[in-house]
């Protein structure tokens, strides 16, 4: 599985990027997935990149986000 793919296009970055599908993500995938299109976020650059994934590991949209919010910055515990 390690030729497969993910390719999406980063509006902050304005290039086409791609995602290796190794077997570690194929697994975590199959084991955590509950729907689809499913979300897989990408830290990339100063951004994050949302991209979601069908079960034949297409790109069917993606968000881009500069924000991220950590749990202690929220005061939760």
């Amino acid at each position: 599985m390690t030729d497969k793919k993910v390719r999406f296009y980063c509006e902050y970055c304005k290039e086409t990027l791609s995602i290796p599908i190794t077997e570690e993500l194929s697994n975590e995938f199959k084991e955590k997935t509950d729907k689809w299109p499913y979300p897989l976020v990408f830290p990339h650059s100063d951004h994050y990149a949302i991209i979601y994934i069908d079960e034949n590991w297409q790109e069917r949209g993606v968000v881009c986000s500069r924000i991220s919010i950590k749990e202690k910055k929220l005061g939760i515990s």
